[in-house]
């Protein structure tokens, strides 16, 4: 339950087959504009073009744009990117789609990436965005450090990184999102910690303001930035995981930072969640209102506003059998509706994500498994449970193939129709957090960076890991 308002916040959405309504809050502002899906074209639009092939008006990253001025990931074949839409974009007539129109021609290509380079990080790094922090075009790094702070690495124009430039945060923060808070066209870092969210303003060329913080629920865990309310301005989700412990047992649930506009927000919380670890945000209903899907010790559940009024969400569980610890967004099979990938938390099943996709108006099919230890890697370490996911298109052929880190960083590519092949596994240091992707080195190919914690257990600091995608 969020509990007072000390200072500022405000990315990660999907939107679902366009409605005709929506103001483009979403958009990958210079990147140019791109299809609305049905709800019609125009400016408004968020698909982008793959592999550097241009949309109906932008193109990918790779051909000279930036994420736009809010967006840290990019999407792949027209669709929007899994880690959410900037806030630069001009007012559409149609509320973000997702672009499921003709198959691209370019053929796969063979999935490879150069040898690792290893960024020492200290002792506490935990999380890893990616996102253009100084408006050069070119995607930057921050990582989270529970010592440190916000570890800002700005790109060197090749996919190497300097750096780091040390941000203060709330103490111990373990995840963090990176958007547009106050509408300046700067991407600014917000994180959360056990305590509560924190949030650091961009004031240009990447150097950032003071922390300013809220005090949230109990245990935080997770966070998502998106448009909410529709009103043009990026709110935040939090997810409380809860105490269970004898002396103290709260309920999980998820808390809501409404953006108020001057640097101001209304907090609000809803559900009752089993012990919540991660969550996204994206349109799985055909709404045109961004849903709330929230990986939790049952599954999966999904908030949803009703007749647009986020006063009103209502909550439905997805019941399938399996104990979730970590959730992607995207349209896996390309029919324009948006689908799911669930990371496992390895309590009974060890590395194992599962696909869900959507029958349409939010409902899923039973969960298809996909398990990193299916592929063959002789030098696998880390935890059993996928500790992220996500979805982007790594060999170019316009389809957006499964991500996910845990005992390995594993690659399922689409097979199309929302099937996914054994994966490719590449070797991680033990205990990997988080991943995030973009195309580092402007190549048109997206690149992976991963964080491992290592705690301190097989190797002396934990580590930021960069693989460059070198798939020919």
């Amino acid at each position: 339950m969020i509990k007072g308002v000390l200072g500022i916040v405000g990315l990660a959405v999907l939107w679902g087959v366009g409605c005709g309504t929506h103001s483009g809050i979403g958009n990958l502002g210079t990147g140019g504009n791109g299809s609305g899906g049905t709800g019609g074209t125009g400016t408004g639009g968020v698909q982008i073009g793959m592999g550097g092939e241009p949309g109906t008006g932008g193109a990918l990253i790779a051909t000279g744009g930036n994420p736009g001025a809010g967006g840290a990931q990019i999407g792949m074949g027209g669709e929007p990117g899994t880690g959410g839409f900037a806030t630069g974009g001009q007012p559409g007539t149609g509320c973000p789609g997702v672009d499921a129109g003709a198959p691209p021609t370019a053929p796969a290509k063979t999935l490879a990436f150069s040898a690792p380079v290893d960024y020492p990080t200290g002792f506490g790094a935990m999380a890893v965005a990616a996102g253009d922090l100084n408006g050069d075009h070119k995607i930057d790094l921050v990582l989270l450090d529970q010592t440190a702070g916000a570890r800002v690495m700005l790109n060197n124009g090749d996919g190497t990184f300097g750096g780091p430039v040390d941000h203060a945060l709330v103490a111990n923060p373990i995840a963090l999102a990176l958007g547009d808070l106050n509408g300046d066209g700067l991407l600014d870092v917000a994180s959360v910690s056990n305590a509560g969210v924190s949030v650091i303003l961009n004031q240009g060329n990447a150097a950032f303001g003071p922390p300013l913080t809220y005090v949230v629920g109990t245990n935080s865990q997770a966070l998502a930035l998106g448009d909410l309310n529709s009103d043009g301005r990026l709110d935040i989700a939090v997810v409380d995981g809860g105490s269970y412990s004898p002396a103290s047992m709260v309920a999980g649930d998820v808390g809501i930072l409404l953006n108020t506009g001057g640097g101001t927000f209304s907090a609000r919380n809803y559900g009752t969640l089993n012990q919540p670890a991660a969550i996204a945000l994206g349109d799985v209903n055909e709404d045109c209102q961004l849903d709330l899907i929230v990986a939790d010790a049952d599954g999966l559940t999904v908030l949803s506003s009703s007749f647009g009024l986020i006063s009103a969400y209502t909550q439905s569980h997805i019941a399938n059998g399996t104990s979730g610890q970590s959730v992607a967004i995207a349209d896996l099979n390309g029919d324009g509706r948006l689908d799911l990938f669930e990371g496992d938390r390895g309590l009974s099943v060890s590395n194992t994500g599962y696909v869900l996709l959507n029958l349409g108006l939010g409902a899923f099919t039973a969960p298809v498994r996909y398990s990193a230890l299916d592929g063959p890697d002789a030098s696998l370490q880390g935890g059993s449970s996928l500790a992220g996911v996500a979805a982007a298109d790594l060999n170019g052929d316009g389809k957006a193939d499964l991500l996910s880190i845990g005992v390995s960083f594993s690659v399922f590519l689409s097979r199309g129709s929302g099937t996914f092949a054994t994966p490719s596994n590449f070797s991680l240091l033990p205990y990997p957090t988080s991943l995030a992707h973009g195309d580092f080195n402007g190549d048109g190919l997206e690149d992976v960076a991963v964080v491992s914690y290592n705690g301190g257990q097989f190797q002396p600091a934990s580590s930021l890991r960069v693989l460059i995608n070198a798939s020919h």
